[in-house]
């Protein structure tokens, strides 16, 4: 009798993989803005020790100097873009302040900050042990400037980081300036200024700053934290320190003296495609340090701080500005349905935008009232809301405030703070007025979707200051407050914006997105992040185009094997897209891989255009058909599913999903997506003098070499440009911990072993592709082999038992799985038994 063969020996196969043969936007010319300084400006062959950087993690971007102000860098038009690579909403934009200033010196009231040009230094205030100040840090470009960090800077695809940076496409995008980008987010991760005051996320609870210089987030043993610069749990953040103790800088703009205030700005964001992807956070913490002669006893009086900003939406001479009180919100949109920028050079509609005021200053409360500061709670306290909200606007009776070093612009500012006309100016106080003629705090507060409340644009005889749409300039204020010498004080705002299917859905979109920002906040942002982009690749073939994001293992553990607070991966989007900066809701979902499980649809919350109600919809598509990393694309789908032509350019996008299905239905959202890849394409005919051996769908040639498995291996080429000649080999075994088969993918040209302790044995599509080839190990069929008795003699067993089962005629096998009931046993959970037979 032959003996029962073992399910697994060990088993040698090769194939070789063949090589191929190798034979703008307008700029504003409104002079009420002021020259732009010339501090900000950015070295183009450079990113290194810059002096001015954007937030540019998801899709929106803001540009910040050293000095605090947010300048007009893009296009000299715009700070930044929203939706990202397109227009913008806001020209410039800053932190102001102004009081009563009791240290002795005058003028009593001063104000200061960041308009049109910053009236500070970059750099801390330098005191000693006793409080004293010493004069402020000297202006070094290395030392006092933007830090800019993001978590994946290591391994991150920064072609569209280079690409906001250096304002160029990303197609233009060079190797050299996406080495620049990774070589200063190295420099800034490692010199992080926490002794200055940076934020970084403590992750191994030993309260020093210990990151890893490459920028690695735990060893390779998985069994050590490395601490992370950034404010904790976002996915980039700038941060920045500056005063406003220079004498001469201080008054430029208004004519103030330095009051000897520090501000450390926190600006952060997170890769996302729920709205929490179309906004900024920002922290503004203010410490008043004082002056060399500031007496220890100074204080401030009547304070307030204040968000200003200058939106310019698209074109500049057509906006109008509104507010939400009951979202602390300050906004522009569009007064007509289509913007001459965001329309003709885009084909957008207008969206809104503006600054959600999340947490004003701390004041004294009642004993049972609760403050946040610094992300605690403070009890016997309570922060201050914004408490007004008013706008002036360029070549109106209500203009800028006088600039140019004149005091009367103190005057006029402190009146705007307080919630009264500028002009006449302080002490004069004329107040606000609503359009009904009502004395008011937050002027525009009505609703411009349904047309109803106190609405921009909309004079009455009673309040004639009522402009035409125009150049707007908002202030979201918040105060007084008091402020002794070494007082800390900190607000946080996030710029948001919202891109409906007009200029007035814009504005309900933006509302909806500022409930995301406020949830943020209300959770201290300890918030999950979406799955880790997928690092995706692109083969440009005759009339097709493979795109892949399988070749990295990594990254797909990163992606695939790192759940978030409950979130847990669940499948990959493809989209194809109108153009590189269009969002996904523009593009056409051409396919979804989702692991197979009991999820498939999933609903989430979401702003409805049609109704203009947020509902539950569903938001993914799954169908549970299992994980693939390539797709294969061979017809136009936004243009009616026709071939794709040869030297034309496509988009596409990849994206990662997350889900929770724990959470309760009225959380804002149960599924996180990835912000995309966008992969920009063009399929051409192979090269003149290039010979591809195999085309995208071959099965390559495979030998056995040694073994007696049933197992099998079946390369399948996926990019034939990748192709490399070499040889590669399989080889299995047992692994020393689980017992299971494992299999490796050896590359016998180079002697290196490429892919190790694999254990998908399925044959399906969940491989990681190597060299251009996705090898697909089969294990054997479940069951015997075949055996056989020789005639003549003896059985063991029923004669011609014929049980339908494997082996002794048919009498014995896997009776459960082969009769009762399917069965989800794998070839690895099969274990080899002996049997032995005696007489």
């Amino acid at each position: 009798m032959k003996h029962v063969r073992s399910k697994w020996l060990y088993l040698l196969l090769i194939f070789w993989i063949f090589a191929f043969v190798q034979m703008s936007a307008v700029a504003r010319t409104d002079p009420n803005k002021g020259a732009k300084n010339s501090g900000g400006v950015r070295n183009v062959n450079t990113a290194t020790y810059p002096s001015e950087v954007p937030l540019n993690i998801n899709n929106i971007t803001s540009w910040i100097r050293g000095d605090g102000w947010h300048d007009p860098i893009v296009s000299s038009s715009w700070n930044g873009t929203f939706p990202k690579g397109t227009a913008g909403f806001i020209y410039a934009e800053g932190v102001v302040w102004g009081g009563k200033v009791n240290d002795g010196l005058s003028p009593t009231v001063r104000v200061a900050g960041n308009v049109y040009a910053s009236s500070c230094r970059a750099g801390k205030i330098l005191t000693d042990s006793l409080g004293n100040v010493l004069g402020r840090e000297p202006d070094d470009a290395i030392s006092n400037r933007v830090f800019r960090v993001r978590r994946d800077w290591a391994t991150a695809d920064l072609t569209d980081d280079a690409a906001n940076y250096y304002l160029e496409a990303s197609s233009a995008v060079s190797d050299a300036q996406r080495q620049n980008i990774r070589d200063q987010y190295r420099v800034d991760w490692n010199t992080w200024p926490v002794a200055k005051g940076a934020p970084y996320e403590d992750r191994n609870h030993n309260g020093i700053f210990d990151p890893d210089p490459d920028g690695r987030l735990q060893n390779a043993a998985g069994d050590t934290l490395y601490d992370i610069p950034g404010f904790p749990g976002a996915d980039q953040t700038d941060w920045l320190v500056y005063n406003d103790l220079d004498a001469g800088t201080a008054a430029s703009d208004y004519g103030s003296p330095p009051i000897g205030l520090e501000v450390q700005e926190t600006d952060w964001a997170y890769a996302s495609t729920n709205p929490l992807g179309n906004m900024i956070f920002k922290k503004s913490r203010i410490i008043y340090k004082g002056t060399v002669n500031t007496p220890h006893s100074a204080t401030i009086d009547s304070m307030f701080i204040v968000q200003w900003a200058d939106p310019d939406d698209g074109q500049y001479s057509d906006d109008f500005a509104g507010c939400d009180t009951n979202l602390s919100l300050g906004y522009v949109y569009n007064s007509t349905t289509f913007d001459a920028i965001y329309y003709n050079q885009f084909g957008l509609p207008p969206p809104a935008g503006g600054f959600d005021f999340l947490q004003g200053p701390i004041v004294p409360g009642s004993p049972s009232d609760s403050a946040i500061f610094d992300l605690k709670v403070r009890y016997g306290y309570k922060n201050l809301p914004m408490t007004t909200f008013t706008y002036f606007a360029a070549g109106s009776s209500r203009n800028d405030p006088d600039r140019g070093g004149s005091y009367s612009g103190t005057l006029q500012w402190y009146n705007l703070m307080r919630g009264a006309e500028p002009r006449p100016q302080y002490p004069a106080l004329q107040p606000l007025y609503d359009q009904f003629g009502n004395v008011t705090h937050f002027e525009l507060s009505g609703d411009p979707v349904t047309g109803t409340g106190d609405l921009d644009g909309k004079p009455t005889a009673a309040n004639t200051n009522r402009l035409p749409p125009g150049d707007r300039r908002i202030v979201l204020s918040s105060g007084p407050f008091t402020m002794a010498r070494g007082d800390t004080q900190e607000i946080v705002t996030a710029l948001v914006g919202g891109l409906g299917k007009n200029y007035l859905s814009s504005v309900s979109v933006l509302k909806f997105n500022t409930g995301f920002a406020r949830f943020a906040y209300n959770n201290f942002f300890d918030l999950p992040s979406p799955p880790a982009q997928p690092k995706v690749t692109v083969a440009n073939l005759d009339r097709e185009l493979m795109l892949n994001w399988g070749t990295d293992e990594t990254n797909v553990d990163k992606t695939e094997n790192t759940p978030q607070k409950g979130f847990v991966f669940e499948g990959y989007n493809i989209y194809q897209l109108p153009s590189a900066n269009s969002q996904l809701s523009d593009g056409i979902r051409l396919a979804t891989f989702d692991v197979k499980n009991l999820v498939s649809i999933i609903f989430d919350n979401v702003f409805d255009e049609a109704s203009g109600f947020v509902i539950t919809k569903p938001v993914q598509f799954g169908s549970n058909s299992g994980i693939q990393r390539f797709f294969k694309i061979t017809r136009d789908a936004s243009r009616g599913n026709v071939p794709l032509v040869d030297g034309q350019t496509y988009y596409f996008a990849v994206t990662a999903y997350s889900y929770n299905g724990n959470l309760p239905p009225t959380a804002p959202f149960h599924v996180l997506e990835s912000s995309p890849v966008v992969v920009i394409a063009s399929p051409h005919s192979t090269n003149p003098g290039v010979r591809y051996h195999a085309a995208a769908g071959d099965t390559l040639h495979t030998h056995h070499t040694s073994g007696t498995s049933d197992g099998a291996v079946v390369p399948v080429v996926l990019d034939p440009t990748k192709l490399t000649g070499d040889v590669y080999k399989v080889t299995f075994s047992t692994d020393t911990i689980t017992g299971g088969v494992v299999w490796a993918l050896t590359d016998s040209t180079k002697d290196s072993v490429v892919l190790s302790n694999q254990t998908n044995q399925s044959g399906d599509d969940n491989y990681i592709s190597v060299g251009g080839v996705e090898v697909k190990v089969q294990g054997p069929p479940p069951g015997m082999k075949d055996w056989d008795i020789p005639s003549g003699e003896r059985r063991w067993t029923p004669n011609n038992a014929n049980f339908g089962l494997e082996g002794f005629s048919g009498a014995m096998g896997m009776a459960y799985i082969n009769w009762f009931s399917s069965s989800s046993t794998t070839p690895d959970k099969l274990h080899n038994v002996l049997i032995k037979l005696a007489a």
